[in-house]
């Protein structure tokens, strides 16, 4: 079973933090700070058209043209037009933190993810060659790891949010949080159960109001086999939170692999009635030794669809249960309905002839378990008009008794000659 997880990565407004540089030029620091002042009053276009101007004449860019021009792009929604900027600032300035955490921006906005999680990575570890100057934002490594998660690189993103969670430091964080489910998610697409479970586990000791990992727990046990493990987690999750129907059924799926049918029975009855619910309710019923319950379940679904398949499911539940003149007269209706319809557009509804020939063969049988030979003879008669295999049985069923009516009678008639006397 794979698991259906999308990754939310919200980045706080771009904090710009340009570095002062001594070798600035008089014209270079001119433009910047021209630049500056119409971003301040949002005239961004303006910012944008004089920086360009500027650096389209020159051979060497300083880094902060590329900051403050990357910003502007990302601040009027010309991402595009941001990554390749950055990009080139990168390439000249492969060591500037300011231009690695830009460029993550940009480049998960365009949906770039691997580039994104590479260079929010890089900006982490420069980061930490410099706290001083540029502090310590573990977050960057999250982001890099969810960016790595998002393209599918699933190992490299848990070695990187390893690296986060190993840290003594970070361990009070509001943040943590967010970091563990992210590593449970990337711990699932890696099919490694058994760390996925130990970790799920320990959050749930400390978050246990976490009804959504609590079923995420119960997919990983699943996975693992532990089925009873697995339904345990439900029930706790649909404690903590009211489930869906199709949450109901699924849990009574696996006390049905349990072999556990009255817990089986509790999570269908609270699940929304239908169709496949009243089936499998019967079912479950019957394997409980719960005939009427069963039975009255069977009247329910004929009183919403009279139909055959309902009247064959009555008539064998009937039949299990030593009902069998009962069980006989459902076939019967059966035999003379129609055809239930099918509620997927890929399945086929049974053709009239072989839910007759069902039927009939049914009820013939228990006629025959009667020892209702009459009985017998007419409903294997009625089966030989049928369809394959059903019409064969009747015909050789048919036969069978004919044989033994005929050995009957002349057992009869050998016991009715006198007997002679012997004067």
């Amino acid at each position: 079973m794979r698991l259906p997880l999308f990754v939310l990565i919200c980045f706080a407004s771009i904090s710009l933090g340009i570095p002062a540089r001594a070798e600035l030029s008089v014209k270079a620091w001119k433009v910047l700070h021209g630049a500056e002042l119409h971003m301040e009053n949002q005239e961004y276009k303006k910012a944008i058209q004089s920086m360009r101007s500027y650096m389209d004449k020159q051979d060497s860019v300083p880094e902060q043209l590329y900051l403050l021009l990357g910003n502007c792009y990302l601040e009027t929604d010309a991402a595009k037009a941001a990554l390749s900027l950055l990009k080139k600032g990168v390439e000249k300035y492969p060591d500037s933190f300011y231009l690695r955490y830009n460029l993550g921006i940009a480049a998960n906005e365009q949906e770039h993810y691997l580039l994104a999680g590479e260079n929010f990575a890089k900006a982490y570890d420069l980061q930490q060659k410099n706290r001083k100057q540029h502090g310590d934002s573990p977050s960057l490594l999250y982001y890099s790891a969810a960016c790595y998660f998002q393209g599918q690189k699933y190992s490299r993103a848990l070695t990187l949010l390893e690296r986060l969670l190993v840290r003594n430091d970070l361990k009070q964080k509001k943040e943590r949080l967010e970091w563990i489910k992210l590593q449970v998610h990337i711990l699932c697409q890696l099919k490694k159960w058994s760390k996925a479970a130990k970790v799920l586990t320990n959050l749930l000791r400390q978050r246990p109001e976490l009804y959504d990992y609590w079923r995420l727990l119960a997919r990983v046990e699943m996975y693992r086999d532990r089925y009873t493990q697995a339904a345990a987690a439900l029930e706790t999750a649909h404690g903590l939170n009211p489930p869906k129907p199709s949450d109901w059924r699924q849990l009574a799926d696996i006390y049905i692999y349990l072999n556990a049918p009255l817990s089986a029975v509790r999570c269908l009855g609270l699940a929304a009635s239908s169709e496949t619910n009243n089936k499998k309710l019967a079912s479950l019923y019957e394997k409980s030794n719960r005939y009427e319950d069963a039975i009255k379940t069977c009247r329910k679904l004929i009183e919403k669809d009279p139909c055959a398949d309902n009247y064959l499911l009555l008539g064998h539940t009937q039949l299990n249960g030593g009902m069998q003149q009962e069980s006989i007269e459902s076939f019967s209706k059966a035999a003379s309905s129609p055809p239930c319809k099918k509620k997927k557009r890929k399945e086929r509804s049974r053709s009239k002839k072989k839910t007759e020939g069902e039927a009939w063969l049914m009820a013939a049988l228990t006629a025959w378990d009667l020892q209702d030979w009459d009985q017998a003879l007419y409903f294997f008669d009625l089966t030989k008009n049928t369809v394959p295999p059903y019409a064969k049985r009747g015909a050789q069923g048919y036969s069978y008794i004919q044989n033994i009516l005929a050995s009957r009678m002349t057992v009869d008639e050998r016991m009715d000659v006198p007997k002679l006397r012997n004067d």
